[in-house]
């Protein structure tokens, strides 16, 4: 769909942060959120109780993206996606650092839960 669309993969090709159909996914959810007179949010079931199916979105994800091009080549430009463990782990450091403690315990859960139980597996300075 977006490789088929000159307009779109020429705002993919405008973001700086990879992966950049991550980042455009992303954006286009956030400024959803937003926006909730959009014809798109009707394929979200965050969105509505009883999504529209799927098979029809090419046009209406193409309009949003094309009518909120700024918006989304400057969320390309100023965030990112987290893709990897190590990075999600190194926010931990600072509190594992500070304990002390030779043995602790986490707990994680969520979205990425399971992904920062690895700390142990990764080396950091």
């Amino acid at each position: 769909m977006i490789a088929d669309d000159p307009g779109l993969l020429n705002i993919l090709n405008s973001m700086e942060h990879l992966p950049r159909h991550n980042v455009l996914f992303a954006g286009v959810q956030y400024l959803l959120m937003g926006d909730d007179e959009a014809l798109l949010t009707r394929y979200y079931p965050n969105f509505v109780g009883n999504p529209l199916e799927v098979g029809g979105i090419v046009g209406p994800f193409t309009d949003f993206v094309l009518a909120h091009a700024d918006e989304l080549v400057a969320i390309g430009r100023t965030k990112y996606t987290q893709t990897n463990e190590c990075r999600r782990c190194v926010g931990l450091l600072p509190a594992v650092w500070a304990t002390g403690a030779n043995r602790f315990h986490l707990i994680d859960f969520g979205t990425s839960a399971g992904l920062n139980l690895q700390l142990d597996r990764y080396r950091y300075r």
